[in-house]
């Protein structure tokens, strides 16, 4: 017959807890991942609700200001790391739009102008239009709205076709 080498007295079920809670302490602590949950959820960017449109709006304005490597400057991890904040804050910003308020009008009063129109006839329409499938698409978009996210290199645009968005994408240089 099979005996636990262990008696499972109520010192032996402290022992075990007590031992679970140190492991998870220390792994948190060391963990970055897992320190990273923690600091999201003290500054309030909970991933169970994300910030509504107007405050990622503020804060791209904020964050466009910031020159980092990709405009001239020195390398910065909040506007110029992937999934940096400034990254973070124009995916979050480009779905809500196209799901929730998708007329240009009000992108172009909440984000502040684009960096770049690519109207009919400009190499950037032609670039967008052949490389992301937009030939095929139902509703052809008359220009992209471009916001950089470091410069030409990446950077969020909005198809749009008169007043309406009609879909998002982004140009990565794919390094």
């Amino acid at each position: 017959m099979f005996r636990p080498r262990f008696k499972s007295g109520l010192k032996t079920r402290y022992i075990t807890l007590l031992l679970f809670f140190t492991v998870c302490l220390l792994c948190n602590w060391h963990c970055p991942q897992a320190s990273n949950i923690t600091s999201r959820t003290q500054t309030g960017l909970d991933s169970t609700r994300e910030p509504d449109l107007e405050s990622l709006a503020s804060e791209f304005k904020r964050l466009r200001r910031i020159q980092g490597h990709f405009g001239g400057g020195s390398w910065n991890d909040l506007v110029d790391r992937w999934n940096g904040r400034k990254h973070q804050v124009m995916r979050m910003a480009a779905r809500k739009f196209v799901k929730e308020r998708p007329f240009a009008n009000e992108l172009l009063t909440l984000m502040g102008s684009a960096d770049f129109v690519a109207n009919q006839g400009d190499s950037q329409f032609e670039k967008l239009q052949g490389i992301h499938g937009e030939i095929k698409a139902v509703a052809k978009p008359d220009r992209y709205l471009i916001y950089f996210w470091r410069g030409w290199h990446d950077y969020l645009y909005f198809a749009c076709q008169g007043k309406k968005i009609l879909r998002h994408g982004w140009w990565y240089a794919g390094e």
